[in-house]
């Protein structure tokens, strides 16, 4: 990790018009917008961001169009973050041996009272619209423990993948990945591993990125 010294180089929001943002998880990095690939901290200057968007990035594309996507990549976030928040508080009912109602009758209300009485803030929207219904958490634990399997699973044996396309509401592109692979009983198997939004366009490089993406999660690609 790059330390912070008097000789890093900052981000300027200028440089969102040669589609670049800041690195979430390290601010001192620039991430490319379009093929969310990050770049040192060194390649942070007007000439090398130039470059890569000379060379790498769609050509005469104004900041709006830039703007756009970085709109989709925030909404796309805050959503992910939201169902990933659901999962979280799902699992922890579930280590708890809760009733499956807790979410929605104790901790979604002890999250409201804490935000507007000792933060003193508005309740955020994300909040109002968190799914923790009884029957959300169950089939949300349940979801999360046949993913968990699967990939357990594809971690100690060969798989093939197949990639689909599908367009869902409000015209947005949706990537779905199946695999296919032998189980501890050499008797052919077909499962679907994810269900993942196209945030910038359906092209071949954006699907790349999508696939290399979750696979950076701990399942080995080698298989």
């Amino acid at each position: 990790m790059l330390q912070k010294n008097k000789y890093a180089l900052d981000y300027s929001p200028e440089y969102l018009k040669m589609g670049f943002i800041e690195y979430v998880a390290n601010k001192q990095h620039p991430m490319c917008l379009l093929y969310h690939k990050t770049l040192s901290n060194e390649a942070m200057k007007p000439s090398r961001l130039r470059k890569h968007l000379s060379t790498d990035h769609p050509k005469d594309k104004p900041i709006e169009y830039f703007q756009e996507i970085y709109k989709k990549l925030q909404n796309q976030t805050t959503n992910e973050d939201g169902f990933i928040a659901t999962y979280r508080i799902s699992q922890l009912i579930a280590k708890s041996g809760k009733s499956y109602n807790t979410g929605e009758a104790v901790i979604i209300p002890s999250i409201k009272e804490f935000i507007s009485t000792v933060m003193h803030q508005d309740i955020p929207e994300i909040l109002l619209t968190l799914p923790l219904s009884d029957s959300t958490v169950k089939r949300q634990i349940d979801a999360v423990n046949v993913e968990n399997k699967l990939i357990s699973t594809l971690k100690n044996c060969s798989f093939s993948m197949q990639l689909d396309k599908s367009t869902i509401a409000d015209n947005d592109a949706l990537l779905m990945a199946h695999v296919r692979y032998l189980d501890e009983n050499n008797i052919i198997r077909e499962e679907m591993l994810f269900a993942i939004n196209l945030i910038i366009d359906t092209k071949g490089l954006s699907i790349f990125s999508t696939v290399r993406t979750y696979l950076m999660r701990p399942i080995c690609v080698n298989n």
